[in-house]
């Protein structure tokens, strides 16, 4: 059965990650007439800003570790995001992400339509192929276990989503470098992106010209029925 696109808007967002800092550089494009514009509220991805407290959602205001699915302590009652640890990548040595990271948080709090489709993409897969002969690199997606004037708690464990696909399992590969989500609207509906530790990666070399060592993601979010 086809499907029908209520108020179809999609929002993109790049996150790149460099050898020494990691996910940094977030800039946005803009699915508009003119992209010189800023998103339509109301913005429905909100990606981590390293080292910077807040960047959330204006209703995500409580206690300062709320907010961030691992963040710490801010200022004030902001959370600082926390970015993935990615380990020292050395030739012919496998290796895997050593602690957990928040990518971005998803705002579904607008019901104009029944549910957003959120895609993670890889965007740079050929500088990769130039370092790794393959990684599985674990993304996930927590909702909100609690929130209320203004704190939020996360899931402990990752969502199963509205096409029954369960988000404890999700990977992006060298084989398949997105992975999409159906996540359902509703009052006090928010969502966190995060990377997760575990995962594998194998190095074949490193430094090669034009190579990349980590990847560079592309979020996509479109309301949908």
């Amino acid at each position: 059965m086809a499907t029908e696109i209520k108020k179809s808007k999609i929002f993109i967002i790049v996150l790149t990650i460099s050898a020494t800092t990691l996910f940094a550089g977030i800039t946005y494009a803009h699915a508009s007439a003119n992209p010189a514009t800023s998103q339509t509220s109301p913005t429905l991805v909100w990606p981590a800003s390293y080292g910077n407290p807040g960047g959330l959602p204006n209703a995500l205001t409580g206690a300062a570790t709320a907010g961030w699915k691992y963040g710490t302590a801010g200022t004030g009652a902001q959370s600082v995001p926390a970015a993935p640890g990615w380990p020292v990548v050395v030739a012919d040595q496998a290796g895997s992400i050593s602690t957990s990271g928040d990518i971005a948080v998803v705002d579904a709090t607008d019901i104009s339509a029944s549910y957003l489709i959120v895609t993670v993409y890889i965007t740079n897969m050929k500088q990769l192929a130039l370092t790794y002969n393959s990684y599985c690199l674990p993304i996930r997606i927590y909702s909100a276990a609690t929130f209320s004037d203004g704190a939020i708690a996360w899931s402990a464990s990752p969502v199963v989503d509205s096409n029954s696909i369960n988000t404890a399992n999700t990977y992006l590969t060298n084989t398949q470098g997105f992975e999409s989500f159906k996540l359902a609207t509703g009052v006090d509906k928010y969502y966190a992106i995060t990377l997760d530790a575990g995962g594998t990666y194998y190095p074949y070399q490193t430094g090669a010209p034009g190579s990349a060592t980590t990847p560079a993601l592309y979020i996509t979010a479109q309301r949908t029925s």
